[in-house]
């Protein structure tokens, strides 16, 4: 029996290898509309077979280029938007592709160099489509993944096909606009993608924008997001997570935007791929949104204190980037290093140009760095005026512009907390820290560099941004209103499953009346150097019942989480204050009442 069965299995295997060789049997983990996305294997066997039905669109801007795909005709997608950068009228554009030969039965293949060219592919797909053009397809990778390949090319010359006829069937619904979009926006089965970068959605404005900030609701998924490190796009399951953590999923009809419409081009394509019926691009994008007054935006209170590396750059070179005081600045590269290590830090390896170091236990209480508290202490960061003694003694004082950046961003939130609580006027980090510069091609050094000690200045801080023990024990009480004590640490923990903490105590439980607000991963974005979207944390927040009316107070076990929680409400602007003493100062005061369990 045992014999039979194993050669069932056989051949049960070999009728499987045999269907999936044909295509018989289709992939779990393909994309819904895979045949959108051509690979460089079958544009190469295109080509040879000589397809007289196909039309290759080379969408990239010329600019040096001295090569291209062999066949294929320039269309950049300037040439068909008016002065508004919105698509030109039906006529014209069926005019102007007509000319360039393109008519809707034909095969059309784009591609372009897709970190160069913003997702034009993308947007000359889209308006195909809103044409009503359906055999249109992108070349996967573009052309820098077909050069790495050794692909045939051709010397650039202007090709030029024979004129046709090109009569459009217009898929209106592909074609977002600010009415649509202003009257979805509070639907639950509505969704809008901003495609920009961070610094762009939170509220710098780096392409003339009319308003800064983005259309309320909006999540933030950037173009860059979408695509591997060799310019294919991202596969299937990690697509789907991408949108899927965000939010968008295909019950929902989805608009895409940027600036002018053309990163968002393409993230209109991966829906397509992705098997979204109902999805669109908003061509005006910020540019048509922002210029009507009567349209509300959203941004970051504080989005300047979230820097990118070109700010960065820019401060480093002398160049005055926007909103910079122009009052001296300091750049803070921070980290924990343990108290006995001969092995080179991280800093030591390399840094950013002129950037001193400051060692998280630096602001620390306590005459030892192990363990953090000891008899003679309650918070374990030091006081106002011993942290504006400690920033004078390495260069910093209060007026000055600080840019703190790290090699994880609870860190840098941490050590950003505590220099505005200190009184510093002017604290940014920089999204992505060291990793963010490397990849922008910021230079480094390995000098060692020190500044000389200052006056802080007169000030008395942000007092304000800390909670003593006492002041969370009269919310507590219920003689302090408009506030909420709001819980960060894991779930376990609020429940008092565990303890996170057992190197310094074994104390379980919460803070009564604590509200949880979640681990405070979900302030991570993408790595463990930049911070989430606004629009997921807000989001967040507010499902749990938080608000910018009430003041929160956080707290963890030992201030850090919290700290990375109250500077990122400084950005967004809303009330808190960092209960800097946690869960251990609360839990090992015995007169302190504590919950467990699931609240009720």
């Amino acid at each position: 029996m045992k014999k039979i069965t194993n050669g069932l299995w056989c051949l049960l295997l070999v009728t499987m290898v045999a269907l999936l060789a044909t295509g018989c049997v289709q992939d779990s983990t393909s994309y819904p509309n895979a045949s959108l996305l051509i690979t460089g294997d079958q544009l190469e066997e295109l080509i040879s077979s000589q397809t007289t039905n196909m039309v290759i669109i080379d969408a990239r801007d010329y600019g040096n280029a001295s090569q291209k795909v062999p066949g294929s005709i320039n269309l950049r997608w300037k040439e068909f938007v008016n002065s508004s950068v919105n698509l030109k009228s039906v006529a014209e554009l069926e005019k102007l592709l007509g000319a360039a030969g393109l008519s809707r039965d034909k095969k059309i293949i784009i591609y372009d160099n897709a970190m160069h060219s913003w997702g034009s592919a993308g947007r000359m797909f889209w308006m195909l489509e809103y044409l009503g053009c359906d055999d249109v397809h992108i070349l996967d990778g573009g052309w820098d993944k077909w050069m790495e390949e050794g692909r045939p090319t051709e010397d650039m010359y202007a090709m030029e096909l024979e004129a046709a006829t090109f009569t459009a069937s217009v898929q209106s619904d592909r074609l977002a606009t600010k009415e649509h979009i202003s009257s979805r926006l509070h639907d639950a089965d509505f969704a809008v993608i901003d495609s920009r970068t961070f610094q762009e959605y939170n509220g710098w404005t780096l392409y003339g924008e009319p308003r800064n900030g983005h259309i309320p609701g909006a999540v933030n998924i950037s173009y860059e997001s979408f695509f591997n490190p060799d310019s294919t796009i991202l596969g299937y399951e990690e697509l789907k997570s991408l949108l899927e953590g965000n939010g968008i999923t295909t019950d929902k009809e989805v608009t895409s935007n940027c600036t002018v419409g053309i990163r968002s081009g393409f993230v209109y394509f991966a829906l397509r791929l992705m098997g979204y019926s109902r999805c669109s691009n908003y061509d005006g994008s910020i540019i048509d949104w922002g210029a009507d007054a009567a349209l509300s935006m959203d941004k970051m209170e504080n989005y300047q204190s979230l820097v990118y590396p070109a700010w960065v750059a820019a401060l480093i070179s002398g160049d005055n980037p926007p909103t910079y005081q122009d009052k001296g600045y300091v750049i803070v590269e921070t980290s924990w290093t343990p108290e006995y290590t001969t092995d080179p830090t991280d800093y030591s390896i390399g840094h950013i140009p002129g950037a001193i170091f400051m060692d998280t236990y630096d602001i620390e209480n306590g005459p030892s760095r192990e363990p953090m508290y000891d008899s003679a202490h309650d918070s374990n960061v030091k006081p106002i005026p011993d942290l504006q003694n400690l920033l004078g003694g390495i260069g910093i004082s209060a007026d000055k512009t600080v840019v703190v950046y790290g090699n994880d961003i609870m860190s840098c939130g941490r050590v950003a907390w505590a220099l505005l609580y200190a009184g510093v006027n002017d604290v940014r980090v920089l999204n992505g820290g060291y990793d963010a510069w490397i990849k922008y091609g910021g230079g480094t050094e390995g000098t060692v560099n020190t500044l000389p000690a200052v006056e802080f200045g007169e000030t008395e801080g942000r007092p304000d941004l800390f909670a003593t023990m006492e002041q969370v024990k009269s919310v507590v009480e219920g003689s302090s209103t408009g506030i909420t004590i709001t819980d960060d640490r894991s779930w376990d923990e609020y429940i008092g499953a565990s303890n996170s903490y057992y190197g310094y105590f074994d104390e379980k439980g919460r803070i009564p009346q604590a509200k949880w607000i979640g681990d405070w991963t979900e302030l991570v974005g993408s790595d463990i150097n930049t911070v989430q979207s606004m629009g997921i944390v807000k989001k967040n927040w507010a499902a749990a019942g938080f608000s910018p009316d009430k003041k929160m107070y956080f707290y963890c076990g030992t201030g850090w989480r919290s700290g990375l929680y109250t500077y990122y409400a400084y950005l967004l602007g809303w009330p808190a204050a960092n209960y800097g003493g946690g869960w251990y100062e609360w839990s090992t005061n015995p007169d302190n009442p504590r919950e467990t369990g699931e609240p009720k």
